[in-house]
């Protein structure tokens, strides 16, 4: 991973996940207890954030930029597979199973993220297993939507 880690008080990291999609489901209170839990991060053009293969737990949000998911084929040539842009997430699988990564992720532009590791997770559990509970049932709405919008897009496929 290439990061470089941002200068961030709670309050700042606070607005930062207001500032996205993520903020809708949840009131202020409750976005300040889930940003504590989480980390602001820079990486520039270029850099891989995350690795296909890897095992670390760890979701973001990107805050600011675009980064590629990018997939080695079985020749081992790396195909781009999506673009995200700002407010989008990535890494909810390995957040939530742990196994390791399915893709790579890299900075197309450079970037800013909100990181969410495994272990802040379960803290968050700890310490608030309600707005825990919420958090995991956003993230499993989302997967929900990005699994239907694969199964289109590879029916779209296999009939043209």
């Amino acid at each position: 991973m290439t990061f470089q880690p941002m200068s961030c008080n709670s309050d700042k990291l606070a607005e930062k996940l207001e500032s996205t999609r993520w903020a809708i489901d949840f009131n202020w209170n409750q976005i300040c207890k889930i940003s504590e839990r989480m980390k602001a991060y820079s990486a520039s053009a270029g850099d891989t954030l995350f690795e296909e293969g890897s095992k670390d737990g760890t979701m973001g949000i990107l805050l600011k930029g675009r980064l590629n998911i990018m997939k080695l084929d079985d020749f081992g040539v790396k195909t781009e597979l999506a673009t995200l842009s700002r407010a989008q997430s990535f890494g909810e699988m390995s957040l939530l199973d742990d196994e390791p990564r399915s893709a790579s992720i890299e900075a197309a532009t450079d970037v800013e993220v909100l990181l969410l590791t495994r272990a802040s997770l379960f803290k968050l559990v700890d310490s608030n297993p309600s707005l825990a509970f919420k958090l995991l049932w956003s993230i499993s709405k989302l997967l929900s939507q990005k699994l239907r919008q694969t199964s289109g897009r590879y029916l779209h496929e296999l009939h043209h």
